[in-house]
């Protein structure tokens, strides 16, 4: 499930891993099994209820992304759907009221079978302008082990810090914990100032690669830098939604689905449509929109590569 797009089958991870297969080269990356999800009534009373964390994942399209681009095969299992949909921006209208996001749910028939519809349920929060927003403490968890010693992993991390770093205020505070080997407090909490920034650089700049990995060691640091107490506050909200047997899909809901199929191709879904990526390159363009961030497009060129080396 996701915050941004479509609203699809969960697919749960299984305790046993199985090895990618690729194309002229050996891959030492690997990934849990993922079993799609069987088709679930609704109306069915036990299954009536569906729940989904707030938060946004979209790393498994970048990874994706990237062996399509290098001409490697898809591993079946590095493909998360909801990872793929979360990816995209959508128009989803801001919260109008006291609630921190807005719920926003459309549906349309299905364009690979009538007698089934697509529902999308998206959540809008409330953006915040940088300036007004209260003061954040951010708290970073880093794998330095053997593992992330290539251009893509560490080296990328400390490219990526320099842009977020950017985006923070004074009165916000940067810790790192970092584990290998042994985990340890890399940098305290530290205030964002000019002279703040300086020391997160500084202190990434220094992390090299090496050693092997222990985790659990490092989120159980991480989760105590900064010690504070956090008030848990729920809240229930009801959206009305009716579904329209004439409804045409939006150029959202169009572009999230044809997302959502090529996922389905590429996991090789046994409940996936006839048409496999053609089908999705057809759906993507019909949703194209106006793309004013060009992403759509580079989804576009993205399945016509795959396409082309199949």
């Amino acid at each position: 499930m996701h915050l941004r797009g479509n609203s699809l089958k969960l697919q749960p991870p299984s305790p046993r891993g199985r090895p990618p297969v690729e194309r002229g080269r050996i891959s030492v990356e690997r990934y849990d099994a993922l079993i799609d999800n069987k088709w679930t009534a609704p109306t069915d009373e036990r299954s009536s209820l569906s729940t989904f964390a707030v938060d946004v994942d979209t790393a498994s399209y970048a990874n994706i992304r990237r062996m399509i681009r290098d001409g490697q095969a898809i591993p079946k299992d590095s493909v998360r759907i909801e990872e793929m949909v979360n990816y995209f921006d959508y128009q989803y209208a801001q919260p109008t009221d006291q609630h921190p996001f807005a719920v926003h749910v459309d549906s349309c028939v299905s364009p690979w079978d009538s007698n089934n519809r697509i529902v999308r349920i998206g959540i809008q929060g409330k953006e915040i302008v940088r300036e007004e927003r209260p003061a954040t403490n951010l708290v970073f968890l880093l794998d330095v082990s053997g593992s992330m010693n290539s251009a893509n992993k560490l080296p990328l991390l400390k490219e990526s810090m320099k842009y977020l770093l950017e985006e923070l205020n004074g009165d916000d505070t940067v810790s790192i914990v970092v584990y290998a080997g042994a985990s340890g407090l890399a940098l305290p909490a530290t205030k964002m100032d000019d002279a703040g920034r300086q020391r997160v650089l500084q202190k990434m700049n220094s992390l090299s690669a090496g050693g092997s990995t222990a985790g659990g060691q490092g989120i159980k640091l991480a989760y105590k830098q900064p010690d504070q107490k956090m008030e848990d506050e729920s809240t229930y909200l009801t959206v009305p939604f009716v579904a329209s047997e004439n409804a045409e899909a939006s150029d959202d809901l169009t572009f999230a689905t044809a997302v959502g199929f090529f996922g389905m191709a590429l996991r090789d879904s046994p409940y996936q449509a006839s048409g496999g990526a053609n089908m999705a390159l057809h759906l993507v363009k019909a949703g194209k929109g106006a793309d004013g961030k060009g992403q759509c497009a580079e989804f576009i060129k993205l399945v016509k590569k795959y396409i082309e080396k199949e």
